[in-house]
């Protein structure tokens, strides 16, 4: 085998089990834009969605809001609800879709230090952000049942209080 030909053959083997290695890292239908959720400790935060306020006026690192918007509730989630969070945010069916031009969250997570997501299913959106780079890394449509499967995950997270 001449080395021209030996060399193209060692490329190819070589790219095939890089490409191989890359997608065994995720699970077969998690969609590519989704970061690695694997971080820990992971809070779950209730927002109220009709409280943003102008970051200028916001004091810096005020604890009573996240990303300009009012916290209500927040907590650390347990290992179960850990999984179902990621169940939730990984499946790809859960994306597309229409939505509406508004962005107003009312939940988010943080996976450790590194991973923020921003959630409004009455607006059909999500948003990945990178804390580390301090940006959204990513912003998508959540299809009818994402949306569906969201408002769920979020009545299990915090649920309403009983009417008496």
């Amino acid at each position: 085998m001449s080395k021209p030909r030996a060399w193209i053959l060692f490329s190819t083997i070589l790219l095939l089990i890089l490409a191989a290695v890359a997608l065994s890292r995720r699970s077969d239908n998690t969609p590519p834009f989704v970061p690695k959720l694997d971080r820990q400790p992971v809070s779950a935060l209730q927002l109220n969605p009709d409280s943003q306020e102008s970051l200028k006026n916001l004091e810096r690192n005020d604890a009573a809001y996240f990303h300009s918007w009012r916290i209500l509730g927040q907590k650390e989630l347990s290992m179960a609800e850990i999984a179902r969070v990621r169940q939730v945010l990984e499946q790809a069916q859960n994306y597309g879709g229409n939505a509406e031009k508004c962005f107003e969250p009312e939940a988010a997570f943080r996976f450790g230090a590194d991973v923020e997501v921003l959630i409004s299913s009455r607006c059909h959106r999500i948003q990945f952000v990178e804390t580390h780079a301090s940006r959204i890394a990513e912003s998508h449509t959540l299809s009818a049942a994402g949306a569906e499967n969201v408002a769920r995950l979020l009545q299990e997270l915090f649920p309403l209080p009983a009417s008496k």
